[in-house]
């Protein structure tokens, strides 16, 4: 049995087990690193090198149109191939998961500290960007998204009963998410 056989048997078993906007970060995430780069492998010939290497390329040029993928992304790839060997284990497709002793990437040689650090707008950034976004008719959507941080989804969760304008507050209850163009 090759990885992506093994690999697309596994992803339609976890529908049933995880919430549809991980499942198909999962399902992408197969698609478009492990099955390209390992696929063609029989499951019982996989090696930690092998995937370390993968890693590596992916690291370097992985992403869309051949650019660097960020520490973060190898490391969520290697977290979904890591589950999926371990279920191969458990299922008794497998003895030992060899994901288990690939190690992982570090650092990336190319991108310095200062790469890594977060980008937050300044005060004044924030006031221009809502003032050129007034007419805008998600003008009060951002003005909630800067002054509380919250993430799309729980800002497209938002109903009318989780604001409380008395107390100015308001209670993150749901996120939405879309997945195949269905919330």
């Amino acid at each position: 049995m090759t990885v992506t056989e093994y690999l697309d048997e596994w992803i339609e078993l976890q529908r049933l087990r995880l919430q549809p906007a991980t499942w198909d970060a999962y399902r992408q995430t197969i698609a478009c690193y492990l099955a390209p780069a390992i696929g063609d492998t029989t499951l019982d010939q996989l090696h930690p090198t092998q995937i370390e290497r993968i890693y590596a390329g992916l690291l370097v040029h992985g992403g869309r149109g051949g650019r660097r993928l960020a520490l973060a992304t190898i490391r969520y790839i290697h977290a979904v191939l890591h589950k999926a060997l371990a279920d191969a284990v458990r299922t008794g497709l497998l003895q030992t998961n060899v994901s288990d002793r690939a190690a992982l990437p570090r650092r990336d040689p190319e991108r310095t500290n200062l790469d890594d650090r977060l980008r937050v707008w300044t005060a004044a950034q924030v006031r221009s960007f809502l003032r050129l976004t007034r007419d805008d008719p998600h003008h009060n959507l951002w003005a909630v998204a800067l002054g509380t941080g919250m993430r799309r989804g729980e800002l497209l969760g938002l109903r009318w009963q989780d604001v409380a304008p008395e107390w100015r507050t308001v209670r993150v209850a749901t996120s939405l998410t879309i997945v195949d163009d269905r919330p």
